[in-house]
Formats: structure tokens, C-alpha cells, sequence
């Protein structure tokens, strides 16, 4: 039993569902609300300070914790429970830079947690090298130690009450620079609603902790109904005087409900009035007094600790006859037969592309209450495309375009809307109101769904600026448009809701503040706390709505001919429903905590004036007077502080007369979460930044605390910031946003907004950023957009320490000549059974703004092995806009298993355009896309493969919706007709959205593997009732369910839950079915039934097994009469000598009878004709099998297989057979390499590559290594140079601290590298062979020092020269470390002046810090000999993205630089990189260069903003050596181009380093559905064609615009 949204709202007048006025319910089913007095009254209670407590047993407690925190008389308990209501422990509880804090991460066994300094120094080893721990985990970890710590002075049983599974909700900002947490309490297993723990920690302290409606609820509290759900419903219908009628809206839910016990728990708490401008306090209230005189009687003390009592109760919504949209909830009381009510009442609390749009009403009034043209529609689906935030796209068809993208869908009653591209996507405008169109686009087409697509939008887009992580907005919220009645609005838990228009009233889906408001309630729904807040969730979706539009008047034109009430005090030009300004009231005065007491009635929109007023005026009247903050500066900074604290505010104040004049003191109120959201340094006892002006707007109103002394303090520096000087320059579709370095600023936040209103009105924060300029793209062309930026004196993006903004700028982007490149998204797949294959795919390349001229192409691939070829040259002449080129990829024998990119760059020597198309290399059929059957009732794939999966390329699913729910695609979509629940609403209740089947190693499943199963599933609420039973069978068209897993939901909303099994074997077809049974509470099975359960199937193939008819069916029966032979020359190896190219589909060779030995007599066969094994096999064991009496009885198969021959027969022959027909392996005539590798513990840290350094051709090690196992391979190769290169990421080699790894290469039977060379650190380079003979010399020895000469700086040639011939030379390690703008002595130390980029920090990020050029061989440096040259540079984060390029110029007098090649920095900061070369003859005098660049590509002087380049020169004997290549003929190592950056890469850069993301090649930075770091993709430079007016704007590919 549980209910359909969250429940923690039941202690307030409305909750789940808001809206914007409070109407009667008069001759409705909910006339007779009713709310039992002892539930009504769990809120008045008062928080008093420990010294006013009467003596006893509490306040022993108190002033021992006190005590024990060192928080003398700061402690407040809640008079009813006598617990801690709020404390601030200001503790460090996580590495930060908060006060005192000196906790530092340690890594244990893996896992990351933090130590103080004195534990890591008795041992932990720090946290070098390793990612930085999930910063919710590690926050909810550490303050449940720390609340399970002190649960006995906290009289809390936090063991058992607190933290259950799905329970807790934790929110981080700022990169875990502030993270907000709060936990639900249970018992036994049953919510107590209102009863929950909430917590904050800023840089790494604990600042706040509350306990909020604690009851003692003794261990023998009985949780067992003795009524059912059904008769507590038929109790609540009875009340209500309506019969039931059929189904629910919220599931029935067992709770356990606090109530009041008695009313003498409240009184006046102590204020102190110590800081500036407070009025209030100073500890008189008749409470205090009162408790201080008769503190010695039994009943005062009974007036502390006992005034809540838990009963238990049905929590039920049952439909009556004649509903509506209500949502009727009441609470029956299940303890006894008595069906008493507690509560009924109606949860729905009422409101109370281009297109034309109402900018904020439709009242008439220009300029923001006429209709507005061309408007963008963001965010809107065009086919598979997503248009930009000004409405931007690039499809040039899309059938059946709706008001739907991403994270909004209208409903409109007055119709359907769709629209086809091939027409535009000008959605138009038309005259008159609700049902209206402009006579196209269909009947949905109306003035609501074009003004509330763009204004919730828009919202939401700055929402998910100010709050990233936040996972209801990353969702699709459904907007009901034309409701047939008037006169209001309403959110209802899922939705929002508007209404039609009237004589009085305006249609409130056309009003911008309308739309905000009942989206504020969503989010205030959808915060940490997960509920509306108390006592009044109006005040904070009226800021929210306030602060985006700037303006007090909430839903300006709701009224057509009078002005807004204001809870009886009238407003003097506001037309909407409230104005939260005091100011234009008659009263003229604040709507105090005494006047809501005397004036509201527990009116809940009244009772928001109260602290919306207090936030408002924060903004417009505190900051400003406090700190001479300008508009934007204190708009911005509020709408931060709010976005902040809200979400973790459970009761904005205490609604009693008792607690005034001191609202604010209890739990975690508005004021205290405000004072939490600002503080800089995890200290509140010290103050905050801005908290004089945050407790003036809070005092002023009368829900202020003064329980500490009132002081700024914190943001040091920030007061000196300046304004910046901003400079736009608009472009096609985007503005480049320039400003000036302002002294002392750590970082600068860049801001826009578009309309009317400029820069009047709240704004998408768009980045934060260490770097002086931005640039904005997606934008509209000819549309006007605003921007500041403001300097801050912290990194971090949640910092409250703000600078003055800069001036308002203005621009309108324009189309102007430009090129587009699009190329197709889906999947290119290619099968290496196949290799070499060529696939060819057509691109597209478009021409905007008339542009003109030729276009040359070049191609990246980012997988080993893979190449791909650009197009020719194309030429746009005059009125040509598109043209198709094509690009061709070449998979070669020598790819390996895979994803990744071929980028097809575009450019004109000015423009540079580029697109990718992802690539899958493959073994067998690959992933494949199941279908729906009419034989099987269920989707099936038809073909064996890697995966099957019921998501389509499009990314919809066959098994979305459950049910009528959705509705769910042939439901219910099981092989045996098991149906689905239709109860609950689709995407709020239970729902399976798909199945997904694979294979744990790339290629085909097949009976015996192991293979993961994913399930999509939306769970409800927390999560916590809801499971996934997982069942297999092999025989469908039979089904007997096999269950292999019951796993509960980890969270609410859209989860993916996992698990394995191992498919059966013996099968006779390969049909296979996964049945997901997706329930709310019950028991496992295959088919329960229950009205929210949903359950899915998904028939899939596997190959099968190929049975050995030559294995032996008797084991032997005695011991081998002869031993084994010692050296038998025709019998397999212990390991194979040509590994197969991809793994065995056949059974092993038949038993010979003779021992194998322990290594071949012969040498292997020649090089083999297809790639090594792309997953080296591990090495068998060299244990004999029994020796045969007899010769073999069967040839050798001659091709080896991964496994070991099979036992032999036990019957001995007569004699010899004669000698296998088959020739033993042939020696080979090449370069014969072994290469051994044991891994360590960490086998994710090891690659290893094997270079022919004369081709540039390549073999890798596996993608995915085992730990502990051994990776043996023999490879013959043509013969050559070869390079062995093996790296360890963390630095530590693969031994010996992490297991005993070892690393050998063996080249034509010499000893390349020793078996016990693992402990190399970062990397090892061995280098044997040479590219024109077929000699095979020792390993070259490394000069000794005696033959390094160290270089001296030369100031005529700017760099450090080794002046005479020597056997190597060094810029040592002084001269080249760090950067020109980080420590580097005389930069650039380049000889053509190549400047160092002017980012980063020493030591943290790229630099090149030493060069050497030794010769290989022995001897001097010598021209036309082998030399190499070693790099140590210091790479950023793990290194993933840096690349080190080797250039040399044969003269110094006359430059040309030649690349060598690159080298990948392998892992994290300093790294030894060696590449060879041969010497050049032209010169005595030359120079080589490092140069490690961030992303990019090779240029010999990069310029990127953290890329370092340096030069060493040297002297060269130029007398040829006598085996050198022919001077100057040494081509550059060709090595595979940076890999393109995936996901994992791009989301590596974090917070801090967002400008290198922007700045990066390959990355950009979004503000979107989650904040952060992505690879770029052809959507991410400027595109459409067009725009796409209230519309979508599609871009023109001429001068006509679709209208």
C-alpha cells in the first residue's frame, strides 16, 4: 500500500496539487473536508533554547551535547518531543576547504573515503591518481556515521528509523561544494510522514542537522490493521456522504501518523537581537517565564517531551461518484474497527521552431501582454533531432511534428497539433483566446500550446542551470492546456493544468506567470525534501514565477476588470492573483507572522505572502541597501540562493502565535536554509557572506531566529571585484561573449536572456568559467538576447561570493556565410569475421547565407585499425545549398573488438565544419533490435547476436507504457498472456519500459554464457515498494519459469535495474525468453497479479554448442606404461603458435595419445594470414596429460585450438600408426616474437602495444584484461623494427604492490625484456630489430651518465643547446620544467617563438619539463644513426586527453619542422614519453621538439591554452653512419590519431575545468538535461537552416523562410 506521490504533505491545508486562487468545494465531493484537531495541531509546537528549558532530564540531555559539541546554549529542542530540533555542528565530515577541515581522501582496498591527516599518515595511501568519490554517496555515508555517532544524545534510533534503502534524498551543488540531504523516517518498514532527518554539509562540514515531529513510538507499537484498505476506503466515502466508484488515485499506503497529545507544547522562544537592525527578542516572551517559575511541578515538566503521539492509519485516495479532477486523500485511522477519519480532503489546491507568443500575459498591455511573433519553440522534437534553445534544427523533413520534446509534452483539449516540416515549422498566431488557431497545424495549435511551450521551457532551462543534477527536470512534464473550465490552474503531483477563459478571467494557460507558478510548485515537489513545503507551498512558486519574469504580480491579467485581494489587504495595480511586493498594497505594510495569525485563516496562498515577501524584498530592497548591489547582481544572486535553499526546506516558518516574533528558529526553516545557502566557509557560528541582509528581509517579516550573532563575514577579496567590461560579437546562430580580467576574480559566471525585458527578467546561467570569453550557440537568428557577466570570488559555480555585474549587452545573432556538415548518426557495424571491408556513408554538407567557395576534406578515425578517406574537393557556386559527399572507412585485419568515431572534418582554410559517425566493430551478428511477434505475442530476435534489445534505433521501446498506461504497445506483450495493471497514472506510477539481453564478451550469446540483463523501469515515489523479478526459460513455446533474481528499485523515477544468468545449455532450437515481472510490494512471480504491476517478455536466439564426435567416452583405466616422450616433434604445443583470429566455433582436435611437451621443437609457421587473437588466451598449464602406450591413433588437427587436447582413450593400439599426413610448423623466417604478460590486481590500469615502427602497423592488447592472468602470445611477424610499449596508468608498473605481474619479450629467442621487469612504473619502451636487415641485435643499452652531457641555455637561440657531439643530450631537469606562464625559466624555449598557453597550474596541468636525445646503439649522436628521444611531461587529470607530439628540423639556421609522431600521455601527471628517429644528415646543428597539447591535432606550435612546446639543440657528427637510411628519408611514425572523445572522457572534465571543455576540440560544455562535459557532435556547431519561428527554426537552405 502506498501513495501515488510523496507524502511528507499531509500537515498542511494542500499540498500535492497547487494552484493559484483557493476556491470553495461547495456541492463537490470534497465539501466535507475535515481535519481531525490533534493532526491539525502537530504543528503548534515552539523551539526553545537549552538555557530556557525547565530543569529534568532534557535539559540534562541538552547541555551535555552542548557540551560535548562545544555549543553552549545554541541547541533548540522542539517543545513537543524534547529532541534537537536544528544544531549546527559545523564539524568536518568530508575533505574540504571548510573551516578546520583537514580531512583528506585515502583509497582501502579500493574504496574511497575520508581519513584525517593523522590516520593517513599512520599509513593510508592518499588518493593520487584515482577519480574523487561520488559525492552523494560519501555525503549520506558520512553523515549517517556521524548522526549514528551521536544518535544517543541525538534520542534518535537512527539504526533502525533512518537511512532505509531508497529512503534518503541527497543533493549536491557545485561539485560537492554544497550537498543537501534528507532522510524519510520508517518504522518497521511503514513511513511516518513528517517525521525525517535533514542535513547540510558545505566544503566538506556538517553545518545543519534537524530532527523535525519526532515521536517516541514504543518497540512494541503494532503495525498489524484490524481493518483492510477497502473498508478504510468505504470509511472515507461514508464521510464524505458519495458512494465509491471505480479505481483510485493514489495507492493505498499503511503509515504510521503523528499526532499532537495535548496543547500546552508551545511557547515563546529566546531571541537575543544581536546584530545590526534587529528589533525583536530579547528573551521576554511569557513561555520562558512562565517555564523558569514553576519548573520545579511535575506538569511543567510534562509540558517538554511528550506532545506527539503515533496512531496508525490507512492512507487512501478512492474515487467517488461524481469526481472530477479531484484527488481526494484521507487518513483512516487501522488500529482498531472504530474507521475513525483524521483527514479528507482534496489534494488538487487550484491556482491557485517559431510560433506567436504572449511574453507574459494576454492582457493587452504592451509590450510583454500583446501577442509577439516569431517566437522560438525550444527544446521541440523534429524527427530524431532536438531543436536548440532558439529553436534551431537541421532536418529538412519531419512528419507529425507536435508541441513535444524532451522535457515537455502539451496536452491540449481543444485538439491534436501537428505540422510537417516539408510546409516550415512556423506555427503561426491568430486573434481571439482558448480554442483559437491560426487554421493550420491542427486544432491543438492554439495560443496555450505556443506560449506555455516556450514559457516552461524557458524556466525549466534556467532551473537546470541552477541545478544540474536534478532528475525531475531532466524528465518530460505533461502541460493540459483549454481545460473546460475557468478561472484557475492547478499542479496535481505529475502535471501541470490551465484553464480556459471567462467573463472574469483571463485563459490562464496564455499567462507567463501562471505557467511558472504551478512549475514551482513541481519543483518544490521535486526537491531534496520531495514535497511541498509548510505551512504554505504558494510563497515559493510565486518567487520562482516572480524572479524569472521580475515582476511582484503574480499572473498579471488573471483578472480582467479588478486588482488582487492579498489575503484582504488589496493590491493597487496588480490584475493577478497576488502581488508579493508590500509596497503596492493598501496596508502599505509586510504580511508579518502576526498579521498571517490574525488575517490568513490557514489560508495557504496567504500564509506564502509571508516569506515570499521576505525572499522579494531580499532582492529588491536588502542586497541593494547592504552592499550597493546593482538589478542584476541581486537578481541573480537571489535566484541562486533560492534555487539553493528552497530545496531543502521542509517548513518555511513556525505558523504559531507562540514563535513570534521568531518564525524562524525551528527545523530547517526558510531563514536557516538561506543562511546554509550562502555561508562560504562551513562555519555558520561565524557569520555568512550576505547574512545581515538575509535576516533584515527574514526579521522584517517576523520568521528570522535569533539564536546567533548577525555578521557578514567570508567571501574575502570580493568586495575589491569590479565590474567587467563585456564585448558581444554576434555570428550565425550564435554571439561570442568577451569581457575583461577583473583583479582578484577566481572565476566569472556568463549569463543571457532573450525578450522584451532584456536584461530585466531571471536568466540561464551559462557557464562559469576561469577563461575571459564565451560563446553561445543555438541561438535565433534575428532574435535580440542579453547578457552579463558577473566576477566571483570562488571557483565554484554554487559560491555566493558575487562581484558587481557588468553592464547589460545586447545582440542579435545574424545568418552570414557558412558551411554545415552533417553526417548520419546511426551505428556504421562491420563484422571482423569480414575483415578488411570498406563501408562508404553519405554525408551532407550544406551551404547558409549564400555562401560560396571550395571545400576540402580531411578524415580522423579514433579506432586501432580502422582508417577512413575524405571526399574530393566540392565547390558551392551561386544558389547551390546542399551537397552529398561521401566518406569512405576501411576496417583492416588488424582491427580490434570496439566502439568509437571516424570524424569527417569540413573545412575552406577559414571555416572548419566536422561530423561523426559512430563505428561498432563487431564478432558475429553484433547488437540486434527485437520486433514485435504475432507468433509470440512479444518482441523477438530473429538472428543470434551480441545483444537484443527491445529499444529501437530511435531510442522508443516495443514494451513502453504498461497496459491502458501509456498505452503499452500490443499489451501486454507476454508469450502467455499474462496481463498488466491499468491502475495509477503512466509516469508516476510503475511502469517496465524495456528489456535488454547481452552477451559479456563482444561476440554472439550461446548457450552456456554468461549474459547480463538490464531492465527500464519507472518506480514510484522513493522507490522503496517496488521490485523486478527476473525469470528465464529455453523452451517458450512451453514456458517454465526459472526465476534468477528479485531485485528492489535503488531510487524513484526512471531506473535501470541489472542482474545476470547463464543461459542453458542442451538446447535444441536456441530460443530463448526473458520475463521481467515489474511489481508494487506483493510477492515474487512470474505472473501476480496486482492493478500497478507490469510484466514484459523478450524471446531472443543464442547459437549453439557444436557437438565433438571424436572425443574419447572412456576415461583410461590405468596409469601409461612409458613415459612421456621429452621432445615429440609433432604434437601440439602447451600454447598455441598462431593464435586463431577470432575464438574456435568447432570442437577441439580429437586426443592424441602422446604428452604434449612444454614447448614446440620447431619453430612456429609462418606469420599468419588474418590478426592476432583480439582477446589473447590465457596460458594453459605445462602439466602433461598421462602418457599413451602407443603411438597417436589420430593426425594433429594443424590449426591450434584455445583449448587443451582432451584426455586419451585407455585402450592401447597395436602398434604405431603411421605418421600424420599433416607437416609440423614451420620455422619462421621472420622476426619471431613471444610476448608474456602476467597482470596485477588492476588490470585496468595495463596496455600494452607491440609497433612495427617501420610501417607503423600495430597490435594491442586486449580492451578488457583479467587481474591474475596470464596474457601469453607468439607472434611471427614480417621482419622489421618493433617498438613493445607497456603502460600502467596509476604509475606503479604491475609489481609488485598490487599482485606479482610480469611482463617478458622474447625476439628470436633473445631475452628482449625479463620476465621480472613489471615494476616499470608509468610505462616501459623496448626497441629491437631494424626496418633493412634481418640481423637480430642485443637490446640497445641506454647511455650512461657519463656519456649525458646536460644542456646550457643559449640566449642568441633562445633554448638549451648541447654544443658538443656526445652520446646523448638533456636539458636536465631545471631548464624546460613547468610552462612560459607556470615556472619555466626563459620561455618559450622555442626557437620561432611558440608561446605557451597561458592556462592551468604547475604541476596540475600540461607542461613538458626535460627532453633527451640519446643514440641508439652506442656511440655519439651520429647522422643518418637510430637516436631516441625520451619526454618527461606532466599530463592534466588522468591524461586521457593529452598528447605528446615529437617534431625535428634537420637545421637550425633554416626551420622545418617534420613530425615524428605522438604518443598518448597514458595516465596521470609526470610521464617519461619516448619516440625514435633516425638523424638527419643536413646539418651539424639540429633540434628536436616536445610538444604536449590538450585534445586537438599535430601542429608543431599548437597554441591551445595549455599546450607547452619546447626545443633542445644539439650537436650531430655528420659523418654518415654506415647502416644509416639515406639522409632525410625517415618518414614519421605513423601512430593511430587520439581517439575521439567518448562520454567517459569528456565527462572527466568537472566543474573547475569547464573552459577546457569549451576550449577543447572534441568536447562542449552544456547546460542542459545534465550539466556538464560532452563530446561534440555535428548538432554542437552552429547549425539549421533557418529559424524556426514559435517555430522550431528549421534552417533555410534558401532566401525563403517557411512560413
Amino acid at each position: 500500500m502506498k501513495l501515488k506521490f510523496s507524502t511528507l504533505l499531509f500537515l498542511c491545508n494542500c499540498t500535492f496539487s497547487h494552484g493559484l486562487i483557493e476556491l470553495g468545494r461547495f456541492g463537490t465531493v470534497a465539501e466535507n473536508a475535515y481535519e481531525d484537531a490533534d493532526l491539525k495541531d502537530v504543528d503548534n509546537t515552539s523551539f526553545i533554547e537549552s538555557d530556557d528549558l525547565p530543569d529534568g532530564t532534557v535539559k540534562s540531555k541538552m547541555k551535555k551535547f552542548e557540551n560535548k559539541l562545544k555549543k553552549n546554549g545554541h541547541l533548540r529542542a522542539d517543545a513537543r518531543s524534547g529532541r534537537v530540533s536544528y544544531m549546527n555542528p559545523d564539524v568536518p565530515i568530508l575533505p574540504g576547504k571548510g573551516h578546520g577541515n583537514r580531512l583528506l581522501w585515502s583509497v582501502h582496498a579500493g574504496e574511497i573515503e575520508p581519513v584525517g591527516d593523522e590516520q593517513r599518515n599512520l599509513g593510508s595511501s592518499s588518493n593520487s591518481g584515482h577519480s574523487p568519490p561520488n559525492h552523494n554517496n560519501a555525503a549520506l555515508a558520512s553523515v549517517k556515521s556521524w548522526m549514528t555517532a551521536n544518535q544517543e544524545d541525538l534520542d534518535v534510533d537512527v539504526t533502525n528509523e533512518l537511512f532505509a534503502d531508497g529512503s534518503a534524498r541527497v543533493v549536491s551543488h557545485g561539485n560537492g561544494n554544497t550537498i543537501q540531504l534528507f532522510a524519510q523516517r520508517t518504522f518497521k518498514g511503514l513511513r511516518v510522514p513528517g517525521s525525517h532527518a535533514v542535513a547540510t554539509v558545505k566544503k566538506g562540514n556538517l553545518i545543519g542537522v534537524g530532527i523535525q515531529k519526532w515521536a517516541t513510538i514504543p518497540g512494541d507499537f503494532s503495525i498489524e490493521p484490524k481493518i483492510t484498505k477497502e473498508e478504510a476506503a468505504q470509511a472515507l466515502a461514508d464521510h464524505a456522504g458519495h458512494a465509491l466508484d471505480e479505481g483510485e488515485t493514489c495507492k493505498p499506503e499503511l503509515v504510521v501518523l503523528t499526532l499532537a497529545n495535548g496543547k500546552n507544547h508551545n511557547g515563546r522562544g529566546k531571541g537575543t537581537g544581536k546584530g545590526k537592525g534587529q528589533s525583536r527578542g530579547g528573551g521576554k516572551g511569557l513561555f520562558n517565564r512562565n517555564l523558569r517559575e514553576s519548573a520545579s511541578s511535575s506538569t511543567s515538566r510534562r509540558t517538554v517531551g511528550a506532545g506527539y503521539k503515533p496512531v496508525l492509519v490507512w492512507q487512501v485516495c478512492p474515487k467517488l461518484l461524481g469526481q472530477t479532477q479531484e484527488m481526494l486523500k484521507g487518513y483512516v485511522r487501522a488500529d482498531n474497527r472504530s474507521g475513525k477519519v483524521y483527514r479528507f480532503a482534496d489534494e488538487v489546491d487550484y491556482f491557485n521552431a517559431m510560433g506567436d507568443v504572449y511574453p507574459k500575459t494576454n492582457d493587452g498591455t504592451p509590450p510583454d501582454g500583446v501577442l509577439q511573433d516569431g517566437w522560438p519553440m525550444p527544446y521541440m522534437a523534429i524527427g530524431d533531432e532536438i531543436t536548440t534553445t532558439g529553436g534551431n534544427y537541421l532536418s529538412d523533413t519531419a512528419n507529425g511534428v507536435k508541441y513535444e520534446g524532451p522535457y515537455l509534452r502539451m496536452a491540449d483539449d481543444c485538439g491534436t497539433a501537428s505540422l510537417d516540416t516539408a510546409t516550415g515549422l512556423d506555427w503561426g498566431g491568430s486573434a481571439g483566446t482558448d480554442c483559437d488557431t491560426p487554421g493550420f497545424g491542427g486544432d491543438g495549435n492554439t495560443h496555450s500550446s505556443r506560449s506555455g511551450f516556450y514559457e516552461l521551457n524557458k524556466i525549466m532551462e534556467i532551473a537546470r542551470s541552477h541545478l544540474p543534477t536534478n532528475n525531475w527536470l531532466q524528465q518530460k512534464l505533461t502541460s493540459n492546456m483549454n481545460i473546460g473550465e475557468s478561472c484557475n490552474a492547478f499542479w496535481n503531483g505529475f502535471s501541470v493544468n490551465f484553464y480556459q477563459s471567462s467573463s472574469t478571467c483571463g485563459n490562464t494557460g496564455e499567462i507567463a506567470a501562471i505557467f511558472d507558478h504551478e512549475w514551482g510548485h513541481g519543483m518544490d515537489h521535486n526537491d531534496v525534501t520531495g514535497s511541498i513545503s509548510t505551512p504554505s507551498g504558494e510563497g515559493i512558486a510565486d518567487i520562482y514565477s516572480a524572479l524569472r519574469l521580475n515582476d511582484s504580480c503574480i499572473g498579471r491579467g488573471f483578472f480582467k476588470s479588478r486588482t488582487c485581494n492579498n489575503g484582504g489587504n488589496a493590491c493597487t495595480v496588480c490584475t493577478g492573483v497576488r502581488d508579493i511586493d508590500y509596497k503596492k498594497t493598501q496596508r502599505k505594510a509586510p504580511s508579518t507572522l502576526t498579521w498571517a495569525r490574525a488575517n490568513c485563516d490557514n489560508s495557504v496562498h496567504c500564509l506564502g505572502l509571508v516569506y515570499s515577501e521576505a525572499i522579494w524584498n531580499l532582492y529588491t530592497i536588502d542586497l541593494p541597501t547592504e552592499y550597493g548591489y546593482d538589478q542584476n547582481t541581486a537578481l541573480e544572486l537571489t535566484q541562486r540562493l533560492t534555487y539553493i535553499a528552497a530545496g531543502a526546506v521542509s517548513t518555511w516558518y513556525d505558523n504559531t502565535d507562540n514563535a513570534i516574533p521568531w518564525g524562524g528558529c525551528g527545523g530547517a526553516s526558510g531563514y536557516k536554509s538561506f543562511l546554509e545557502a550562502d555561508d562560504d566557509d562551513g562555519n555558520i557560528e561565524n557569520g555568512t557572506p550576505h547574512m545581515q541582509a538575509i535576516y533584515n528581509a527574514f526579521n522584517r517579516q517576523e520568521i528570522a531566529c535569533g539564536d546567533k550573532t548577525v555578521q557578514d563575514s567570508g567571501c574575502a577579496g570580493t568586495s575589491s571585484l569590479v565590474s567587467p567590461i563585456v564585448t558581444i560579437i554576434p555570428g550565425n546562430q550564435q554571439i561570442q561573449v568577451t569581457w575583461t580580467s577583473v583583479p582578484g576574480a577566481a572565476a566569472y559566471q556568463v549569463f543571457r536572456t532573450e525578450g522584451v525585458h532584456q536584461c530585466a527578467q531571471g536568466k540561464v546561467v551559462l557557464d562559469t568559467t576561469l577563461g575571459l570569453n564565451y560563446v553561445d550557440t543555438g541561438l535565433q537568428n534575428g532574435r535580440e538576447y542579453s547578457y552579463i557577466v558577473i566576477p566571483k570570488g570562488e571557483v565554484e559555480d554554487d559560491s555566493s561570493c558575487f562581484g558587481p555585474s557588468s553592464s547589460c549587452m545586447i545582440a542579435t545573432p545574424l545568418e552570414t556565410p557558412d558551411i554545415a556538415l552533417e553526417c548520419p548518426t546511426d551505428d556504421v557495424t562491420s563484422n571482423l569475421d569480414n575483415a578488411p571491408s570498406t563501408i562508404v556513408r553519405d554525408c551532407t554538407l550544406y551551404a547558409r547565407g549564400g555562401y560560396t567557395g571550395i571545400v576540402s576534406f580531411s578524415c580522423m578515425s579514433g579506432l586501432t585499425g580502422v582508417s577512413c578517406t575524405g571526399p574530393s574537393n566540392v565547390e558551392f557556386t551561386t544558389g547551390q545549398t546542399e551537397k552529398t559527399v561521401s566518406i569512405t572507412i576501411q576496417v583492416s585485419t588488424f582491427a580490434v573488438i570496439g566502439q568509437g568515431d571516424v570524424t569527417l572534418f569540413a573545412t575552406d582554410g577559414t571555416l572548419e565544419r566536422y561530423s561523426s559517425i559512430p563505428v561498432n566493430l563487431i564478432i558475429g551478428s553484433g547488437p540486434q533490435v527485437a520486433q514485435y511477434s504475432n507468433q509470440w505475442k512479444a518482441p523477438i530476435c530473429m538472428t543470434p547476436g551480441s545483444e537484443c534489445s527491445s529499444i529501437n534505433l530511435d531510442g522508443s521501446s516495443l514494451l513502453k507504457g504498461r497496459g491502458n498506461l501509456g498505452p503499452e504497445a500490443n499489451a501486454p506483450n507476454t508469450i502467455d498472456g499474462c496481463a498488466d495493471g491499468n491502475a495509477g497514472s503512466y509516469l508516476s506510477d510503475e511502469s517496465l519500459e524495456w528489456i535488454r539481453v547481452k552477451s559479456i564478451t563482444p561476440s554472439n550469446m550461446k548457450e552456456g554464457d554468461l549474459v547480463t540483463v538490464e531492465a527500464g523501469v519507472w518506480c514510484w515515489n522513493s522507490g522503496t515498494l517496488d521490485w523486478a523479478d527476473f525469470y528465464y526459460t529455453a523452451a517458450p513455446s512451453n514456458p517454465n519459469w526459472t526465476p534468477f533474481g528479485s531485485i528492489r528499485c535503488p531510487g524513484g523515477g526512471f531506473q535501470t535495474i541489472t542482474t545476470t544468468y547463464t543461459i542453458p545449455a542442451g538446447q535444441t532450437d536456441g530460443t530463448n525468453a526473458i520475463r521481467v515481472n515489474f511489481r508494487y510490494e506483493g510477492s515474487q512471480g512470474p505472473c501476480v497479479s496486482g492493478g500497478y504491476n507490469d510484466r514484459d517478455d523478450l524471446v531472443f536466439m543464442v547459437e549453439l554448442e557444436t557437438t565433438n564426435t571424436n572425443s574419447p567416452t572412456l576415461p583410461p583405466t590405468t596409469p601409461p606404461t612409458l613415459p612421456p616422450t621429452n621432445t615429440p616433434t609433432n604434437q601440439p604445443t602447451s600454447a598455441p603458435t598462431n593464435a586463431p583470429s577470432h575464438p574456435p566455433t568447432g570442437a577441439p582436435t580429437p586426443s592424441p595419445t602422446l604428452a604434449p611437451t612444454d614447448a614446440p621443437t620447431n619453430k612456429p609457421t609462418p606469420a599468419p594470414t588474418d590478426a592476432p587473437t583480439t582477446e589473447p588466451i590465457p596460458m594453459p598449464t605445462n602439466i602433461p596429460t598421462p602418457a599413451p602406450s602407443g603411438a597417436p591413433t589420430n593426425p594433429v588437427t594443424p590449426v591450434p585450438t584455445n583449448q587443451l587436447t582432451p584426455a586419451p582413450t585407455n585402450a592401447s593400439t597395436p602398434g604405431p600408426t603411421p605418421q600424420p599426413t599433416t607437416p609440423g610448423p614451420t620455422p619462421c623466417t621472420g622476426a619471431d616474437i613471444t610476448v608474456d604478460v602476467l597482470t596485477d590486481n588492476w588490470p585496468q590500469e595495463t596496455a600494452w602495444t607491440l609497433t612495427n615502427t617501420c610501417t607503423g602497423a600495430q597490435i594491442n592488447s586486449p580492451t578488457s584484461l583479467a587481474r591474475s592472468t596470464q596474457y601469453l602470445n607468439n607472434y611471427c611477424l614480417p621482419a622489421a623494427q618493433y617498438t613493445f610499449e607497456i603502460t600502467d596508468t596509476y604509475g606503479d608498473g604491475i609489481c609488485c604492490s598490487y599482485g606479482q605481474g610480469s611482463v617478458s619479450v622474447v625476439y628470436n629467442g633473445n631475452q628482449m625484456l625479463e620476465e621480472n621487469a613489471g615494476a616499470f612504473g608509468s610505462s616501459s619502451i623496448t626497441t629491437f630489430g631494424t626496418c633493412d636487415s634481418d640481423s637480430t641485435p642485443p637490446p640497445t643499452p641506454s647511455p650512461t651518465p657519463a656519456d649525458i652531457t646536460i644542456a646550457t641555455f643559449n640566449p642568441t637561440l633562445g633554448v638549451p643547446k648541447c654544443s658538443s657531439i656526445t652520446a646523448a643530450c638533456t636539458s636536465g631537469s631545471a631548464l624546460l620544467d613547468g610552462t612560459g606562464g607556470n615556472q619555466e625559466p626563459n620561455p618559450s624555449n622555442t626557437l620561432d617563438e611558440c608561446i605557451d598557453g597561458a592556462n592551468g597550474k604547475y604541476h596540475s596541468d600540461e607542461s613538458v619539463d626535460q627532453i633527451t636525445v640519446s643514440a641508439i646503439g652506442g656511440g655519439s649522436l651520429q647522422a643518418g644513426a637510430l637516436a631516441v628521444i625520451e619526454a618527461k611531461v606532466w599530463a592534466w587529470s588522468d591524461g586521457s586527453q593529452d598528447m605528446a607530439d615529437f617534431y625535428y628540423s634537420a637545421s637550425v639556421d633554416n626551420l622545418d619542422w617534420k613530425l615524428i609522431g605522438s604518443r598518448p600521455a597514458g595516465g596521470p601527471d609526470e610521464r617519461t614519453l619516448s619516440i625514435q628517429y633516425t638523424l638527419p644528415s643536413n646539418s651539424p646543428l639540429q633540434a628536436v621538439r616536445v610538444s604536449i597539447r590538450y585534445q586537438g591535432s599535430p601542429n608543431e606550435c599548437p597554441g591551445g591554452a595549455w599546450d607547452d612546446s619546447d626545443d633542445l639543440v644539439f650537436a650531430v657528427d655528420p659523418t654518415p653512419a654506415s647502416l644509416a637510411a639515406a639522409a632525410g628519408t625517415q618518414a614519421p611514425i605513423p601512430v593511430p590519431p587520439s581517439k575521439a572523445m567518448d562520454s567517459s572522457q569528456c565527462a572527466a572534465i568537472g566543474e573547475i575545468d569547464r573552459k577546457r571543455c569549451e576550449e577543447g576540440t572534441l568536447c562542449v560544455w552544456k547546460n542542459g538535461r545534465n550539466k556538464g562535459c560532452y563530446p561534440k557532435t555535428s548538432g554542437d556547431t552552429a547549425k539549421g537552416k533557418g529559424k524556426a519561428k514559435g517555430k522550431a527554426n528549421k534552417v533555410s537552405t534558401s532566401d525563403d523562410h517557411a512560413a
